[in-house]
């Protein structure tokens, strides 16, 4: 039997502060939830959510008001700081430096005394870079934005509930790339799209595929359940009654399963694509499976993504593991080495395996030991280099809750 209900089974997620050579969209992802978490946690716990007492309705509209002010001036601006940082440096600067561009740098300013438009300057670069490299580098910045967003929701389907700081750190994330394409007449005056198309072959003319990109925003936007969560969350538990965590609904399957189906659209570097997301939730574990390929081109891909959450040999030890394969269009980098063209998926085939091991230590707050190894093939697969490596990280991570 199938129904929506909120998961009452509990585990817990692992925010980490972690490290890597040429930090990508997934380290810094890590290291900006990690440091919302934390803000979260001592928002819900030290700063009031009243400041008059409410034995009268004028005081219950004050705390609505200090609440809606506290958002507005404060929590809502450092998740618009949060954002662009993943934007601009974990997103735009870290894919121009694969493509050559050794002294790519951002320009985001710090909270409150923000620059009007963020944007990564590229610099000087030894070398042309491919048609490839530039949709890479321009749509580096909404898939840096989409990895963090994904990030979150893992997490908090981990722990069966989201803070309200999380609420706002999402929708900033989610929202980067699907805003400006709803609110644009013409999807090409965004000038990270505008880079991106340039020599794509898309199937119909400009009017048509401005459609259609528009058509895949409205989707996204509807389907994704977390943005109806994180909107419930800011503004009806927060903002009106005054609390921080809410619960994440999800469809149960019997008494074990519960399973929650999302869908997003991503810039590939070879045409956009369509990611289909399922979380399934059973025995404290995540698992999520996502199935994408290309769309609007003339190019065909496929891939197909698993990883397990929060498996463990024992109290000491737990595991988190990524397999993924794709079948996508070959396409054109630089070497680092002798700066010469290189064609990657020749074969089109490609894979990765990704592992995560937690070494917990000390039981207080579950601070553990992280570390990340594995593979990959050369190809796309969205935050991680494009050519073929290992792949390692390493960091500590934590919970508050008990």
């Amino acid at each position: 039997m199938l129904f929506l209900s909120p998961v009452w089974l509990f585990s817990q997620a692992h925010y980490t502060f972690m490290y890597e050579q040429g930090f990508s969209a997934h380290s810094g992802a890590e290291n900006l939830i990690s440091a919302n978490y934390i803000y979260g946690t001592i928002d819900k716990n030290y700063i009031p959510v009243n400041i008059f007492k409410e034995k009268k309705t004028i005081g219950k509209i004050g705390n609505i008001a200090y609440r809606l002010v506290k958002y507005w001036y404060i929590d809502y601006q450092l998740s618009i700081w949060g954002g662009f940082v993943q934007h601009e440096y974990f997103g735009h600067t870290a894919r121009a430096e694969q493509a050559g561009f050794y002294d790519a740098y951002p320009v985001i300013g710090i909270p409150y005394f923000l620059y009007r438009s963020p944007k990564t300057t590229l610099g000087e670069h030894y070398r042309p870079y491919t048609t490839n490299e530039r949709r890479i580098i321009y749509a580096g910045g909404s898939e840096a934005n989409f990895i963090l967003a994904k990030d979150i929701l893992n997490k908090t389907l981990l722990g069966n509930k989201v803070l309200y700081q999380q609420s706002i750190f999402y929708l900033r994330n989610k929202l980067n790339l699907l805003y400006p394409i709803i609110l644009v007449d013409d999807v090409d005056n965004i000038a990270d799209i505008r880079g991106y198309n340039y020599g794509i072959d898309y199937n119909g003319d400009k009017a048509e595929v401005n459609r259609q990109i528009k058509t895949l925003a409205w989707l996204d936007l509807i389907i994704d359940p977390m943005n109806y969560v994180s909107v419930y969350s800011i503004f009806k538990n927060y903002i009106y009654e005054g609390k921080h965590e809410t619960k994440i609904p999800m469809f149960r399957i019997g008494n074990k399963f519960r399973y929650l189906p999302d869908f997003r659209f991503l810039l590939a570097p070879y045409s956009p694509e369509l990611m289909y997301e399922n979380y399934i939730r059973f025995d404290k574990k995540l698992l999520y499976i996502n199935i994408r390929h290309a769309a609007l081109t003339i190019h065909n891909s496929f891939g197909i993504s698993a990883k397990l959450f929060n498996y463990n040999v024992s109290r000491f030890f737990i595991f988190d593991t990524q397999i993924s394969y794709w079948d996508q269009p070959k396409f054109i980098i630089h070497t680092e080495s002798t700066n010469e063209q290189v064609t990657l998926n020749e074969k089109g085939y490609g894979w990765a395996f990704i592992n995560t091991v937690h070494y917990r230590f000390i039981d207080k707050f579950n601070l553990s030991l992280t570390a990340e190894a594995g593979y990959k093939t050369g190809g796309y697969l969205e935050g991680e280099m494009l050519k073929s490596g290992l792949i390692l990280r390493g960091g500590f991570s934590f919970n508050f809750e008990k």
